[in-house]
């Protein structure tokens, strides 16, 4: 029971990422499809979630980095 809850809260998180990801960084939404039409773990039991949150820092970081270049 506590394993189920815990990969639900992985699947929230995991979803909330991708609906971040698709609503604020629109010139990636293509590439993002094809990720998220993956399912959540594969037969080898490797999961997208690492690669997700991996992808979501370096987009923010792009992101940041361009906010602060139009500060500048």
């Amino acid at each position: 029971m506590f394993v189920q809850r815990e990969d639900d809260i992985i699947k929230e998180t995991i979803e909330g990422m991708e609906k971040l990801l698709l609503c604020h960084f629109l010139w990636i939404k293509r590439p993002m499809q094809l990720l998220f039409s993956w399912p959540l773990q594969n037969e080898s039991k490797q999961s997208r979630g690492r690669f997700l949150l991996i992808l979501y820092f370096f987009v923010s970081s792009v992101y940041m980095y361009t906010q602060m270049a139009v500060w500048w």
